[in-house]
């Protein structure tokens, strides 16, 4: 599929969403040799859909649902972040972060424990079905 790059007729070429920095470089330097190749300039195009990443959250929710128990806060931080929640403040192990008017409070795990609480898992999911 002919494509228009700096003015000049390109090749685009399809390619897998590359998962690191090195595997983007390797392919970026293929794709020069490839128009060297060929003497054609060619367009590097990565699949990345915005429904692929719903999905993923949707999924990763579901799995939150099915079971609570066995969660790190770290995941758990990265879903309330991603939600649109922003980290207000933290005193000792409890967390808090605010979405507009909404405050939700978290505890870090600490000591001998590794996983958050179910009930503040169940929180997290709570206020995300609220949202949708």
């Amino acid at each position: 599929m002919p494509a228009a790059v700096g003015g000049q007729q390109a090749a685009v070429v399809c390619s897998p969403r590359p998962r690191s920095l090195p595997r983007l470089q390797r392919t970026l330097q293929r794709l020069q040799l490839s128009e060297k190749l060929l003497g054609k300039r060619l367009a590097f195009v990565t699949e990345c859909s915005y429904s692929e990443a719903v999905d993923r959250r949707r999924d990763f929710l579901e799995r939150l649902k099915r079971n609570p128990q066995g969660i790190r806060f770290s995941e758990l931080e990265r879903i309330i972040l991603r939600a649109g929640f922003v980290f207000d403040r933290a005193r000792g192990s409890h967390h808090v972060y605010v979405r507009g008017g909404r405050v939700l409070t978290i505890v870090k795990p600490h000591g001998t424990h590794k996983t958050c609480h179910p009930g503040d898992v169940r929180d997290v999911i709570r206020f995300l079905e609220e949202e949708e």
